[in-house]
């Protein structure tokens, strides 16, 4: 079976020094109000990064856990008889470290098949299957159909359309997945070829 958490706010979780609270804009210095890494900012990826690498770090190394990460998201698998051992060790180990609640109860879920960032996974003795879940395709598709309708793709909406297509960027079309995220995460000009070919591969349910 598998078993996948998150954290909950990850970036907001993550104090700043006091004298790093304040910022130069127009030659004028402000206070920023933040006491944690804003969320959005470039710092804080680059921040949370170096802490979610460090989570993933000491889970493998002190709890012996054959843990993954993308960004904010964690997800392992076990046997099914040890598997909520694993995931409550995993979430000790984050609330000592982050803060009691980091990780909330509705953020762990636990099967086979298991839906984990966007792809509903299914293990066996044979290997792994992966496949877009229903949901998120028809969600991804409604957000294509309106692009090519309007001819127009808001830069906010390109990027959040790049990231959750991101999937597929090497393993299933090798380089050429990644070639046409490429304009949609540049917001490019050319982004209506890109945006046209992704509706026609999630139509073919792929797998």
């Amino acid at each position: 079976d598998m078993w996948k958490s998150d954290i909950d706010s990850a970036f907001r979780r993550l104090p700043l020094r006091p004298q790093d609270q304040w910022f130069i804009a127009n030659g004028r210095t402000y206070l920023s109000g933040h006491l944690a890494a804003p969320f959005g900012a470039l710092s804080s990826v680059h921040n949370w990064d170096i802490v979610g690498s460090l989570l993933a770090h000491l889970a493998r190394r002190l709890l012996f856990l054959p843990l993954l990460r993308y960004v904010d998201d964690f997800f392992s698998c076990e046997i099914a008889e040890t598997i909520n051992h694993a995931l409550n060790c995993f979430r000790r180990l984050v609330w000592v470290l982050l803060g009691d609640g980091a990780i909330a109860e509705h953020k762990c879920s636990r099967g086979n098949p298991l839906e984990i960032l966007g792809l509903n996974i299914s293990l066996n003795a044979l290997g792994m299957t992966c496949i877009p879940a229903p949901l998120k395709v028809m969600k991804w598709r409604a957000w294509i159909d309106e692009a090519l309708t309007t001819h127009r793709l808001a830069p906010g909406l390109s990027s959040k359309l790049a990231g959750a297509l991101s999937w597929a960027g090497q393993h299933a079309f090798r380089k050429l997945g990644r070639a046409l995220l490429r304009p949609l995460f540049a917001q490019q000009k050319r982004r209506k070829d890109a945006v046209q070919w992704w509706s026609e591969v999630l139509a073919l349910e792929l797998s």
